[in-house]
């Protein structure tokens, strides 16, 4: 009798033992399971995410190409021939001491340009004839004329008919003895005409 509930005893306990034993064993999942990478192993390769250009596309990109100094003052070269209804980009270099501009107020390009500086301007003119200035020295003639082709203007670069600088200068040496010839004539014309008091209330 004792040996039957010793027999029972151990089964059981053997019972118990491989119970646990199977409880506490887990299955090890796979590197492809867990989502890991398998040592050695690539990595797949990455598809970079494309980025625009930088700045989009260049301004005046096709257009024809002017190069202007401005001095100080004037512009060189003082009359330019382009294209007419053909976009056009103007270099305005200052080689001068003072800011300038280039200025056609007809197409609405205005640039300030500081000495040492270049600055650019695009625009499409049209079949006609413009005068592009300096809007701080135009008093002192920095202009030049812009001229399309049909229009009659000259070559790029060409210089203008009327050339040279004008002079705003105080003249000082103008006396009446130099006029007195030129008051002669007025005096014989306007009274041949009618009374000389219409040009000379004074007398």
């Amino acid at each position: 009798m004792k040996r039957l509930w010793l027999a029972l005893g151990v089964a059981a306990t053997l019972a118990l033992a491989l119970a646990a034993c199977g409880e506490g064993e887990e299955a090890t999942p796979s590197p492809a399971a867990r989502g890991g990478t398998t040592p050695g192993a690539t990595p797949p390769a990455r598809t970079p995410t494309p980025t625009p250009a930088g700045g989009g596309a260049t301004p005046g990109a096709g257009a024809a190409t002017v190069t202007v100094r401005a001095l100080d003052f004037s512009f060189d070269p003082g009359r330019i021939s382009v294209q007419p209804n053909q976009p056009v980009t103007v270099t305005v270099r200052n080689e001068g001491q003072a800011p300038h501009t280039f200025t056609i107020s007809e197409l609405n390009v205005d640039v300030v340009v500081q000495p040492g500086q270049t600055m650019t301007a695009t625009f499409t003119p049209q079949a006609a004839s413009y005068t592009f200035i300096c809007r701080f020295h135009r008093g002192a003639g920095m202009q030049g004329t812009l001229s399309t082709g049909g229009s009659g203007g000259g070559g790029a670069g060409s210089t203008p008919s009327a050339g040279g600088s004008v002079d705003y200068s105080y003249n000082d040496t103008v006396t009446t003895e130099s006029c007195t010839p030129c008051l002669i004539r007025m005096w014989d014309r306007q009274r041949s005409i009618s009374s000389p008091t219409k040009l000379f209330p004074f007398t």
